[in-house]
C-alpha cells in the first residue's frame, strides 16, 4: 500500500520548497498560482492553500502532489488580505 509505504516505513520524510503568484484580472478579481516542489522524494500526498479576502472569506485549493512537482490555481473576486 503507497501510503505505508511512503509515510510509515519509508525513511526520508518529504521537503517541499513552493512558490506563488498573484496576477490581477478585469473587473477587480484576480488570480493566485501556487507551484511546489518536491526536493528529494516523490510522495503522493495534498497540502491545502488557503486565501483570506478582506471580507473574510477563505478560498481553499488543494496542492495534489502526484510526482516531484504541482500547481494550483484559483480565481477570486474580491480583494486578498493575506
Amino acid at each position: 500500500d503507497w501510503f505505508w509505504d511512503q509515510w510509515i516505513y519509508g525513511t526520508p520524510n518529504p521537503s517541499v520548497s513552493g512558490s506563488y503568484r498573484v496576477v490581477g484580472e478585469p473587473g477587480g478579481g484576480f488570480a493566485v498560482e501556487v507551484e511546489g516542489e518536491q526536493e528529494s522524494t516523490a510522495f503522493q500526498m495534498t497540502i491545502p492553500i488557503h486565501v483570506t479576502l478582506k471580507d473574510g472569506r477563505i478560498v481553499k485549493a488543494p496542492l495534489l502532489f502526484a510526482g516531484k512537482s504541482a500547481n494550483v490555481g484559483a480565481s477570486v473576486t474580491g480583494p486578498c488580505q493575506k
